[in-house]
């Protein structure tokens, strides 16, 4: 029997296979699919048909860990009941679709470990519903879309390793629900926004190798869920603010590698779960308060003697 007779199937799970070749034009055909397509961990190899935009009842698309090329699709556009769309560790390359934004009951985007270039487009601000948005490990570019401001329902968003430059949009603010947001390894620049300080449930946040500067805000100090904060390699000045002393969750803490000055703030000693403070390659000065000494979950402490004078 030849795929385009399979005009009544509702499911196909193709997944953890080792099925090869290319995803034929006459998926087209299948029409009434109307629960998941899984496609997932095979070794599908080719681009994505644009037949797939036929496909308007699927309301979830799992092609990831599989060797896809080509750029996704602008048809990609007419799966308006889309909830779930996993297309990551393949080999697709090209812009992000416009088109993108039309699938408006995404919860979850799933774009990591391809070959994308271009910007993030400002349609993305269209998801209203998303609550995961990965795209990482890519090479992205252009700055992060203020739109992102919008996705109010997101939890997590990775957009770590690609090349997205300019300054972190204030309206990151706006991500209220966020637990998790990391950034790291572009060339971000500009200073940190003082709005980051009403995402209180952020529990990971990660800016490590960009070229962001100016002092850590104050308002850090509200994040106060926050377990892992990782800001080094970067050109951060001005003194460790003493709010830090308010993020007793913290187990981890890396502002290696930029340009802190002054002394460190007494109130670090309130950090009894931090077990790995990470701080040299500074310019800090004075004596290491005594208040060190209430660490008492600390394994991991780096400040080189000569960052201390």
């Amino acid at each position: 029997m030849e795929l385009g007779q399979l005009t009544n199937i509702t499911t196909l799970s193709l997944y953890r296979n080792k099925l090869t070749g290319t995803l034929p034009p006459e998926i087209g055909q299948w029409a009434n699919l109307v629960v998941k397509l899984f496609l997932q961990n095979n070794i599908f190899q080719g681009p994505l048909p644009t037949e797939i935009g036929l496909l308007t009842k699927l309301s979830a698309l799992y092609m990831n860990y599989n060797d896809f090329t080509g750029p996704l699709p602008s048809e990609i556009g007419y799966l308006t009941n889309l909830i779930d769309f996993k297309a990551n560790s393949n080999r697709l390359f090209g812009t992000v679709p416009t088109e993108i934004g039309y699938l408006r009951g995404l919860t979850t985007l799933y774009l990591f470990e391809n070959k994308l270039t271009g910007p993030l487009p400002s349609e993305i601000g269209y998801l209203t519903n998303l609550i995961d948005f990965k795209a990482n490990s890519n090479s992205l570019f252009g700055t992060l879309p203020t739109e992102i401001g919008y996705l109010r329902g997101l939890t997590s968003l990775y957009v770590q390793e690609n090349q997205l430059t300019g300054p972190l949009p204030s309206e990151i603010g706006y991500l209220k629900n966020i637990i998790d947001f990391r950034a790291n390894s572009n060339r971000l620049f500009g200073t940190v926004p003082t709005e980051i300080g009403f995402l209180t449930g952020l529990t990971v946040l990660v800016l490590w190798e960009n070229q962001l500067t100016g002092a850590l805000p104050t308002e850090i100090g509200n994040l106060k869920n926050m377990a892992l904060f990782a800001a080094s390699t970067n050109h951060f000045n001005g003194t460790l603010p003493s709010e830090i002393g308010f993020l007793t969750s913290l187990t981890l803490l890396h502002l290696f590698n930029n340009q802190l000055t002054g002394a460190l703030p007494t109130e670090i000693g309130n950090l009894t779960s931090l077990n790995n403070f990470q701080i040299h390659s500074n310019m800090f000065t004075g004596a290491i308060p005594t208040e060190i000494g209430l660490m008492s979950s600390l394994s991991k402490f780096s400040l080189s003697e000569t960052d201390i004078s």
